[in-house]
C-alpha cells in the first residue's frame, strides 16, 4: 500500500504518536499499529473525532440511521397507529412502559406473549392488586399481605387466605349460594349450640327418640297444661315401675346422681342429723351444725383471714413466732432492740444501740456519733472495785489530796527515798527517829 504525499489537511499514517505534536488543531493522523484515527486538540491526541458539540441539536432524526438500525422514540402519548411510519419501539413516559408497533393490526402494544417468556415469574413481579395462588406445605410466616392465597398440600389441598391478621380456610355461611346436603355433615358435627331454639318440632322427632333420661320431669310437670294433657289411660303401673323401680316409694338408687340440686330443696327440709358427716369437719349438735374440734386447719383459712381481733390475748407464744421474723419496726414506741453488727451503721437515730462484734463492745448513738464510752457520773459511788482498775494506771494527778491516810498505806510501803526532808517536822536531835531515818542524818 502506498499513500499520496502528506497534504496540509490530509490524514497522515504514523506508527507512533509518542512525542509528536500536531501541526494545528483538527489535524488527523492514523495510528497504523491499531488502525485508529486520532485528532489533535491543541494539547493532546484524541480518538474523539466527533462529539456532541460537533452535532447541531435536533439534527439527527430517525431517518439519519442506517437501514436496519433505528432508535427508540420517547413520547408522552402514543401516536395514531393508522399510517404510522416512525420507529417501531416507543417509550411512553407517562407509564414508563415500552411499546412496539404492530402494523398488521395496526396497534401499539406493551404485552409480551407467554411463549416469549423464559424461566419463572417471581411473586414480587406481580402488581400490588394481582397475586398468584401459591402451593405450599406449611403456611408462610413472612411476606404476609392481606389477600394472599395459598393451597396447603398437608391439609388435603385446602385453600387458605390471609385476612391481615391470620390464615383461615373458613367460608362464611353468607357466602354460600347453595344448600348443604345431609351427606356433607359429619357425624356429631351439629352441637346443641348450633340448633336454634324451638327448631326441633314434633315432626322432627323419630319414634321412641325421647327416653326417660331426656325428660326434665320438674319442668314438664310444672306446666299445668302439660299435666292436663296427660290422659289417665296413658298412665300405667308398668310404665311408672319401669321408670322409678318401685311403685310404693323412690329409693336412692332410683335417683340419677346430681339430679337433686339446691334449688330443688325447700327451706329447712334437711335436718342436721340427716347429713352424713364422715370425712368432713362439721358435726351435729342437736338440730345445729357445728365445726368439729380441730376441724379448721391451714388449708381452710384464706390469706389474711385471721385478723388481730381474732387472736386471743397471750395466745401467741415463742413457739408460734418464726425465727428471724420480728423486725425492728415491730417493737413498740420507746423500745429499741440491740443490733448485732460487724460495722457500725451509717444511718442511725438517737438512742440506737449496737453490739460491735469486731471489738465486742456495746455502742450507743448520741445523735451525732457512735460511742462506747460511759460517763463517770453514771458509775455509782463505791461500785468500782480495785480489781477493775488496771495495775499502775492511776497517776498522782488522779489521786485526790489527803485521800491516802495511814489505813491506806501498806506496811513498810514508805521508804526513805519516798520522803522529802523539808516536808518533815523532824530534826536530827529528835530521839524518836527510827534507825532508818537516823541514817538519813548520818547518825
Amino acid at each position: 500500500m502506498s499513500f499520496l504525499p502528506v497534504m496540509p489537511f490530509g490524514i497522515e499514517p504514523v506508527s507512533t504518536l509518542s512525542g509528536v505534536t500536531g501541526a494545528h488543531v483538527g489535524q488527523i493522523k492514523l495510528l497504523t499499529t491499531t488502525d485508529t484515527l486520532y485528532v489533535w486538540t491543541g494539547s493532546a491526541w484524541s480518538t474523539d473525532l466527533f462529539t456532541a458539540s460537533n452535532v447541531d441539536p435536533g439534527s439527527i432524526t430517525a431517518a439519519s440511521f442506517a437501514s436496519g438500525v433505528e432508535p427508540i422514540s420517547a413520547v408522552s402519548s402514543l401516536p395514531s397507529p393508522t399510517g404510522y411510519t416512525g420507529p417501531t419501539l416507543i417509550f411512553l413516559t407517562t407509564d414508563k412502559k415500552l411499546y412496539r408497533y404492530n402494523s398488521a393490526v395496526p396497534e401499539f402494544t406493551a404485552a409480551i406473549a407467554t411463549t416469549d417468556l423464559t424461566g419463572t415469574i417471581e411473586a414480587d413481579n406481580f402488581a400490588a392488586d394481582l397475586r398468584p395462588v401459591e402451593i405450599v406445605s406449611s403456611l408462610p410466616t413472612t411476606g404476609l399481605t392481606e389477600g394472599r392465597v395459598v393451597i396447603l398440600t398437608t391439609d388435603n389441598d385446602k385453600m387458605y387466605r390471609y385476612t391481615g391478621s391470620e390464615w383461615t380456610k373458613a367460608i362464611s355461611a353468607a357466602d354460600m349460594d347453595d344448600q348443604i346436603q345431609a351427606s356433607q355433615i359429619a357425624t356429631d358435627a351439629v352441637t346443641a349450640g348450633a340448633i336454634q331454639a324451638g327448631a326441633i318440632s314434633t315432626s322432627k322427632l323419630d319414634a321412641n327418640a325421647i327416653t326417660a333420661a331426656k325428660v326434665n320431669v320438674s319442668e314438664l310437670f310444672a306446666d299445668e297444661a302439660v299435666i292436663g294433657a296427660i290422659q289417665t289411660s296413658a298412665i300405667t303401673t308398668s310404665a311408672i315401675v319401669s321408670t322409678i323401680g318401685d311403685f310404693e316409694f323412690i329409693e336412692a338408687e332410683n335417683i340419677v346422681a346430681g339430679t337433686i340440686t339446691g334449688s330443688k330443696l325447700d327451706v329447712d327440709t334437711i335436718e342436721a342429723n340427716k347429713i352424713k358427716l364422715d370425712n368432713i369437719t362439721l358435726s351435729s349438735d342437736g338440730d345445729n351444725l357445728v365445726i368439729k374440734s380441730g376441724g379448721v386447719n391451714t388449708t381452710q383459712l384464706a390469706d389474711d383471714a385471721v385478723t388481730n381481733a381474732k387472736i386471743d390475748d397471750n395466745a401467741v407464744d415463742a413457739d408460734k413466732i418464726a425465727d428471724g421474723s420480728i423486725a425492728g419496726t415491730k417493737f413498740a414506741s420507746g423500745l429499741k432492740p440491740i443490733q448485732v453488727v460487724s460495722s457500725l451503721p451509717s444511718v442511725a437515730s438517737s438512742g440506737d444501740q449496737a453490739y460491735l462484734t469486731t471489738d465486742e463492745k456495746l455502742y450507743r448513738y448520741t445523735g451525732v456519733s457512735w460511742t462506747s464510752e460511759i460517763d463517770a457520773d453514771d458509775i455509782p459511788e463505791n461500785s468500782l472495785k480495785a480489781n477493775r482498775i488496771v495495775a499502775n494506771s492511776l497517776t498522782a494527778g488522779q489521786i485526790q489530796a489527803g485521800a491516802i491516810g495511814v489505813d491506806e498505806l501498806d506496811a513498810d510501803a514508805v521508804t526513805a527515798e519516798k520522803l522529802q526532808q523539808t516536808q518533815l517536822p523532824l530534826t536530827p536531835s529528835m530521839s524518836i527517829i527510827s534507825p532508818p531515818f537516823q541514817q538519813i542524818w548520818g547518825r
